[in-house]
């Protein structure tokens, strides 16, 4: 099985001012956003495993996106998260973010703390957010 892509999107955030005091190293936080079709949506699949396969290659281009757009800045923590929406089901978010998919973030950020998942069912326009942990050593500032 394949799972098209059909957008993907950056987002960065870099907080160089916080509880009124000037950061000595400004906190970024990152989305690489992918828009994926739901080859499941709309029926029940007893065997979720073609599409946990295919959600390697997924993240083998997410995880090229995020360090692309990281840059020199070291990465200290990261979650992972999906949404179906109402033709789906959570286990085709959750089908989504297993080892499968998260090993080449893992191979990457090797160090790095986090790797939470959080797997969703939400209505169109609804708000997502994604869990990430504290880095294992390190500075770390709890986003707000």
């Amino acid at each position: 099985m394949r799972i098209p892509i059909r957008r993907t999107q950056i987002v960065i955030e870099e907080r160089h001012v916080e509880a009124g005091q000037a950061a000595a190293d400004p906190l970024r936080r990152m989305a690489t956003i992918a828009i994926v079709a739901n080859p499941c949506a709309g029926r029940f699949v007893d065997d979720l495993a073609p599409m946990i396969a295919a959600s390697a290659d997924i993240g083998r281009h997410m995880a090229a996106m995020m360090i692309t757009a990281f840059g020199q800045h070291q990465i200290q923590s990261y979650g992972k998260g999906g949404i179906v929406w109402v033709a789906g089901e959570q286990e085709h978010a959750n089908a989504m973010l297993t080892t499968a998919f998260a090993n080449p973030f893992r191979d990457v950020l090797a160090g790095a703390g986090g790797d939470e998942a959080l797997g969703a069912k939400k209505p169109s326009g609804a708000e997502f957010r994604l869990p990430t942990l504290p880095a294992c050593a390190g500075p770390y500032r709890q986003p707000a």
